[in-house]
């Protein structure tokens, strides 16, 4: 359990916007910083996963104001930030677009790109005039250990998050001295539905690819994976820990396997690591 918000701002109301609160890790964030003591406004892309975030609240007893919008759209996201005072922020949304590069359609990368890299951006952009007129606040980006790791049918997920890593770092520096904390998020597997997705994509895309053989390996190792993922309870803490915390970190893993694929993939020789990632697919 995150502690209570107390501390910075006391007395006054601080606002943090959670992406992608309908499911998932934005869900168990948003719900963890409301309990916390915080006034949260989650934003949804559709009208069921809003209705699931107004169901969790008010099972968890707390308060949570729903906003719905499509990320990938720039016109939806004007000023969608802006007016809103935040405090805090935290860029959550996204999802796998699994499938070999040369299956994967360029439209549908652009989106991604949109959602998961240039969204983000796009609402601190907008949040950090009321954060640095208040000298403080809290930006926190959801990468991915994947940013570590890339590997078969996750090329444009990885290259996504990686983004998104990159640009955290960048802002963190440029807000040096402005009282805003830039933290990036970094899970390993971790249960959501986005697996679910994934799993859909990896069919679809395979009827029209070259290589279905790949496809059906991935789907193996897929199934393998999820039992050994955690709950996205424990990345919501983690966030909600980050929000309230006096000194947060650059960045926080969340995840078995968050620390270790990146050992691995800075220890490993090239030739070695490229080898053991396409095992996985059953590409030798």
């Amino acid at each position: 359990m995150p502690p209570a918000a107390t501390g910075y701002g006391t007395g006054v109301e601080r606002t943090v916007l959670v992406t992608g609160a309908g499911r998932g890790i934005g869900l168990a964030t948003a719900l963890q910083a409301a309990v916390a003591g915080l006034r949260v406004v989650g934003l949804v892309p559709t009208d069921r996963q809003a209705g699931a975030l107004r169901a969790a609240a008010a099972e968890r007893g707390v308060t949570v104001d729903v906003v719905k919008a499509d990320l990938g759209d720039p016109d939806a996201r004007r000023g969608l930030a802006a007016d809103l005072g935040l405090w805090g922020l935290v860029n959550n949304a996204g999802y796998m677009n699994a499938g070999q590069l040369r299956d994967v359609p360029l439209d549908d990368a652009r989106r991604q790109l949109e959602v998961m890299a240039l969204a983000p951006l796009d609402l601190a952009l907008q949040a950090l005039p009321a954060m640095t007129a208040r000298g403080h606040g809290r930006i926190v980006n959801v990468a991915s250990a994947a940013v570590h790791s890339s590997t078969p049918l996750t090329g444009w997920y990885s290259a996504s998050k990686a983004a998104l890593r990159e640009l955290t770092d960048a802002l963190r520096v440029e807000l040096r001295d402005t009282g805003v904390a830039v933290v990036d998020i970094e899970p390993g597997g971790i249960k959501t539905d986005i697996w679910t997705r994934a799993d859909g994509e990896l069919t679809r895309r395979a009827e029209r690819s070259s290589r279905p053989d790949v496809y059906r390996q991935a789907k193996r190792r897929l199934e393998k994976l999820q039992p050994h993922a955690v709950d996205p309870e424990r990345v919501g803490t983690a966030i909600t820990e980050v929000l309230l915390s006096g000194d947060p970190p650059r960045h926080r893993r969340v995840g078995v396997d968050a620390a270790p694929l990146r050992l691995l993939n800075e220890l490993l020789p090239e030739a070695w690591w490229d080898r053991t990632v396409s095992s996985l697919v059953g590409q030798h």
